[in-house]
């Protein structure tokens, strides 16, 4: 029952958006009560079959008239009760965030640490060009990087519009001491809507180029503004759904002592059929882009350079094995 009656809220608030993607309608209809009877009904009733000689409403001009205030009491509670829910639906997210900010800060704790130790054996097997730890049997980071994102998919659904389902974080990985030195996706089997990894690299209007490029971090709660700006192209998911959706991108990347980075991924959360919020407050806006960056990614972030920096050394341990067989 509670699960129907989520599901209805959803519909209403999806419908609320619909009236007012079509907001030049939305505003006729609404004018329509205060002009229909003192002035359409009143001046020009007669000639248009809405009224008799006597000035009483004919069969039509009562069907109308009611079908217009019938509209427009129906859009005025819509309107209403998508205020109400967006502004529930806010009080939700920041409740939830409070919970959730203090399980990933403990889990980011721990992630610091753990980090901290794979930085400092990188660094001295980088000078010594010595790497002999049999990480093979102990990491898959493949593995980890994917249950991740299956992670971040479940936490976004918890406090966000779009159900699980409509959600995909996909990411992208760049290690260039890999011998095939190319950019891979980490899982490609929710991609096969999507554009290629090559289309995504080399087209200036996607997300992923700006970021790979150098912009290090890009949200747009609505996608339709994303593509506006240059910044989004659709693929055929999206049109799907009806381009409805939200897009983040980041890029997450491993740096030495020196400032140099060395590999990095970038991840790219997009929403399908439902946006982040569906509130347009820039107010709110801001504070959602806040609590998904700062709050949610960031902690998320500690973990992905983890495997990313157990990716690194296993690539080089593999390399380091097959040079030096025989001392193993």
């Amino acid at each position: 029952m509670k699960s129907f009656f989520a599901r209805m809220c959803k519909l209403l608030a999806r419908l609320a958006d619909m009236v007012n993607k079509h907001w030049i309608w939305k505003s006729i209809i609404l004018f329509l009560p205060s002009v229909f009877l003192p002035v359409i009904v009143k001046y020009a009733g007669i000639q248009l079959g809405l009224a008799s000689a006597v000035g009483d409403l004919t069969l039509l001009g009562g069907i109308l008239t009611a079908v217009i205030y019938i509209t427009a009491f129906l859009i005025n509670v819509l309107s209403s009760y998508k205020s109400k829910y967006d502004k529930k639906k806010l009080k939700e997210f920041d409740n939830s965030m409070a919970i959730y900010e203090k399980v990933l800060t403990t889990v980011g704790k721990v992630c610091d640490a753990k980090l901290e130790t794979i930085y400092d054996y990188i660094e001295e097997s980088k000078e010594k060009n010595l790497y002999r730890k049999p990480f093979n049997e102990a990491v898959d980071p493949d593995k980890q990087l994917r249950n991740i994102a299956r992670e971040i998919e479940e936490c976004l659904s918890e406090l966000t519009c779009p159900p699980v389902n409509n959600i995909n974080v996909s990411m992208a990985c760049e290690c260039p001491c890999d011998r095939k030195g190319k950019m891979r996706w980490i899982d490609s089997s929710e991609l096969s809507d999507g554009l290629s990894l090559k289309q995504l690299r080399t087209n200036p209007k996607t997300s992923f180029y700006k970021v790979y490029h150098g912009e290090g971090f890009l949200m747009y709660n609505d996608k339709a503004e994303a593509e506006k700006d240059g910044c989004y192209v659709f693929d055929k998911r999206d049109k799907r759904s009806q381009k409805i959706g939200s897009i983040v991108c980041e890029e997450i990347a491993l740096v030495d002592h020196d400032g140099n980075k060395f590999a990095r991924i970038i991840l790219t959360i997009s929403t399908y059929g439902y946006r982040f919020t569906d509130n347009t407050d820039p107010a709110v806006l801001e504070r959602v882009t806040q609590h998904i960056k700062e709050t949610i990614l960031q902690q998320f972030e500690k973990r992905i350079r983890i495997e990313m920096a157990l990716m690194y050394v296993q690539i080089k341990y593999n390399k380091y094995a097959e040079e030096h067989a025989d001392n193993i």
